[in-house]
């Protein structure tokens, strides 16, 4: 099969498992946005900065190394197995012991346990990361969507029973948590299993692409983040959960078509990076898709935007709309 034929089959894969796990996150949300508060959601924004920030480090870009690279030593998928299961421990260790500071830093107490319950997903991360890293570099989406999709639900059906159940932001950070370890467990079951070899000999070339992309990807993080960070020190739980909210439901249609999108081309250009010609087409393609879906998709959106409030996202709630 050729290249463009196997990135549209990802493609369709890859939109079918959002398609379906957006539809029931937000079924599930409409629920339990009525059984918590918008104290919470604020809660689990905070948590959230710190955890994605934490697992970029973590991650290190070896996965988005296995994906570039055509061809890889086995004994290097090894090592690289060995240093993310290291790094990932590490950080989740750090994140947990910092975690009293983190919500003094936030001025918020009541951060300090949901930071160590959600710092594990960062070490269950790392122990599915050559699995999916592979599947992802041999744009075999079709299994990964599958997994994905019981992931998301397993999630959202979390979230949902523990929000019931009266367990506040625990329903959000034990949901997202259990969504990982179905993820990460499905892939160590039914992908390719790696034995970690604990050395970094050899493998210097891809720790320096992979420090390279967490160099970027944390600056960008942190950018990102930064509304969060600086609101902290002036606005309250409350507000910065009703921020979160109309900030994710704002930028949700380009996330979620870009995001799709740059998955499959960064596997489908790294099997073609020996044409350089080939390459650009490609990215060309990709580009253009983006801007065909994105741009009316956003516009439409702004101009149909209710002026009373938004409605529901995962990890959100209705809220009023602040404009």
């Amino acid at each position: 099969m050729s290249i463009e034929r196997k990135a549209m089959a990802a493609l369709k894969w890859a939109t079918a498992a959002k398609l379906v796990v957006q539809i029931a996150s937000w079924a599930g949300t409409l629920v339990v946005v009525r059984l918590l508060t918008p104290e919470d959601y604020g809660l689990m924004a905070k948590v959230s900065v710190v955890c994605v920030i934490a697992g970029a480090i973590a991650e290190l870009g070896l996965g988005t190394a296995i994906v570039r690279s055509v061809d890889i030593a086995r004994d290097d998928l090894r090592k690289i197995y060995g240093v993310s299961l290291v790094f990932g421990a590490g950080i989740t260790l750090a994140v947990a012991a910092s975690a009293p500071l983190l919500a003094r830093l936030f001025q918020e107490p009541r951060l300090t346990w949901p930071i160590v319950g959600a710092s594990l997903q960062i070490f269950v991360g790392a122990l599915a990361i050559i699995p999916s890293a592979l599947w992802t570099r041999d744009l075999s989406f079709r299994g990964l969507s599958k997994i994905e999709m019981v992931a998301g639900v397993t999630a959202i059906a979390m979230t949902l029973l523990l929000a019931l159940l009266g367990a506040g932001v625990w329903a959000l950070v034990l949901g997202t948590l259990f969504g990982a370890v179905a993820r990460s467990a499905a892939l160590l079951i039914f992908g390719e299993r790696v034995w970690p070899i604990f050395s970094m000999r050899g493998i210097g070339e891809h720790l320096k692409f992979g420090l390279t992309l967490v160099g970027n990807r944390v600056s960008y993080f942190v950018v990102v983040q930064s509304d969060v960070l600086i609101g902290s020190a002036f606005l309250s739980t409350t507000e910065i959960g009703q921020y979160s909210v109309a900030l994710q439901l704002a930028t949700l249609p380009m996330t979620k078509v870009m995001g799709t999108i740059n998955q499959i081309t960064l596997p489908a250009v790294a099997q073609q990076q020996g044409d350089p010609a080939r390459v650009r087409q490609v990215v060309l393609k990709s580009i253009g898709l983006i801007s065909l879906l994105a741009f009316p998709m956003l516009w439409g959106y702004q101009r149909l935007r209710p002026s009373s409030c938004v409605s529901c996202l995962d990890q959100s709630g209705c809220l009023p709309c602040r404009r």
